[in-house]
């Protein structure tokens, strides 16, 4: 795609444009770190800092679900990216499922059947590490 067919239409939502854009540029990026990774291993550097803490949380519980949020982060990470950037646009994005549709240039349906396999993997994924809900 050239960058002069990248205009908005005036029918369709401008957002929808630049997460398409955004994540062809995620695209391109995660095939230069797979070629720069299989040259020189990367190197991880922990600059996080922990999050702020709610008024009446306690220190534990959210230790607990800081640490929850981190494994939940990483095995997102780990999902394939067919899988991946349906559920960073379906959830981190919180698009509808049009517009990931849309962006991925992919039937409705095929999104569907991608965010239940990537919540089925995620879900086998965290259980295995000893992460999991009790229902109320």
């Amino acid at each position: 795609m050239l960058e002069l067919d990248l205009v908005p239409d005036e029918g369709r939502n401008p957002r929808a444009l630049l997460y398409s854009v955004a994540t062809g540029l995620w695209r391109n990026e995660a095939r230069k770190r797979g070629r720069r990774a299989a040259i020189a291993r990367p190197v991880e550097l922990d600059g996080d800092d922990p999050p702020p803490l709610a008024g009446g949380e306690e220190p534990e519980a959210a230790a607990l679900a800081a640490a929850e949020n981190r494994a939940l982060a990483a095995a997102v990470e780990r999902l394939p990216d067919k899988y991946r950037a349906a559920v960073l646009l379906a959830y981190g994005a919180e698009l509808p499922l049009e517009e990931v549709a849309r962006i991925e240039k992919l039937p409705k349906g095929t999104v569907k059947s991608r965010l239940h396999k990537a919540r089925l993997l995620l879900k086998k994924e965290m259980e295995a590490r000893g992460y999991g809900r009790e229902e109320l």
